[in-house]
């Protein structure tokens, strides 16, 4: 997807740490290392179903969700590790859904397959797409399997380090994400918390030239930030334990900075007071943004 990092407004304000200057890793004159392909190819394995990437795990019942603002829009993204396989060229791969809604109204349905290499690279062996269009099944625009001329692509290195690039799908003229990592340990603020284990993206195609996208992926947790969307919750999940909690003056339990990061206590109708809230903020905000840009997910899309 790509867009501009944008004012969501108290709870969710994001914030990339100015990279030049600090002291943290950040891509300019390290060169490049471009990673083949082979590591995720189906003779290279055994591949696995448990997703232990610090950067981009995917534990089973996993549910990561997002929203953010484009060009007026509210956008809402919801992703879950099912526990579900598909065998995809050969490899058994695990199921990650994801759902998007444009104000309130069902856009997308994905299911992404992905496995780890015996390396801990992430794979992304290709998606099933389902395009809505008023509420009707429209087309299957973006789908993609490895195999028959296509490759299985790396979604996450098992060692990230700046300078990489990487393919990220391999599909000719549908699917062709590029990624390169262009810093990593660079703080980044999503929803009142800031991250700062965490490694910065740059993605392109050949099939949008031109065109950049933006991803930031936290340790232990994964991705926080995908144009235009960031992190807002996780529910029923506590990603670091021993937090102390807050309420904040709308009456949404948040995590005290600088004690960790636990979500568990959220309940369903706190998530739902929260994204109303936001989208309450969003829309009286004259929020900035790159006219004319496209989005994609994964990858990540």
């Amino acid at each position: 997807m790509n867009s501009t990092c944008r004012s969501l407004g108290i709870l969710i304000a994001l914030s990339l740490s100015t990279l030049a200057g600090c002291s943290d890793k950040v891509g300019g004159g390290t060169g490049r290392v471009d990673l083949p392909l082979s590591v995720c190819e189906p003779q290279n394995g055994p591949f696995s179903l448990t997703i232990d990437n610090p950067y981009f795990p995917l534990p089973v019942g996993t549910q990561y969700l997002y929203q953010g603002v484009e060009d007026g829009t509210v956008i809402d993204l919801t992703i879950t590790v099912l526990n579900e396989t598909k065998v995809v060229n050969g490899v058994t791969t695990r199921v990650m859904e994801e759902r998007e809604l444009e104000d309130d109204e069902l856009i997308e349905i994905s299911r992404n397959f992905f496995a780890q290499a015996p390396d801990g690279t992430v794979c992304y062996f290709g998606e099933e797409v389902d395009i809505y269009e008023g509420g009707q099944l429209a087309s299957h625009d973006g789908a993609w399997l490895a195999g028959n001329g296509n490759r299985a692509g790396i979604l996450m290195p098992g060692n990230p380090e700046v300078g990489m690039t990487y393919q990220q799908e391999l599909a000719t003229g549908v699917a062709m994400d590029r990624g390169e990592i262009v810093a990593v340990g660079v703080p980044f603020t999503a929803g009142g918390i800031t991250f700062s284990d965490t490694v910065l993206t740059i993605d392109t195609s050949p099939l949008e030239p031109g065109v950049q996208s933006e991803k930031t992926y936290a340790r232990g947790i994964g991705l926080v930030f995908d144009e235009p969307v960031s992190l807002v919750g996780m529910p029923s999940l506590e990603l670091h334990g021993g937090a102390e909690w807050a309420v904040n003056p709308w009456g949404i339990p948040r995590p005290v900075p600088g004690t960790g990061v636990r979500v568990a206590d959220f309940r369903t109708r706190d998530w739902v007071r929260l994204r109303d809230w936001v989208r309450a903020i969003v829309r009286k905000t004259d929020a900035s943004s790159r006219n004319g840009s496209t989005r994609r997910r994964f990858p990540v899309t």
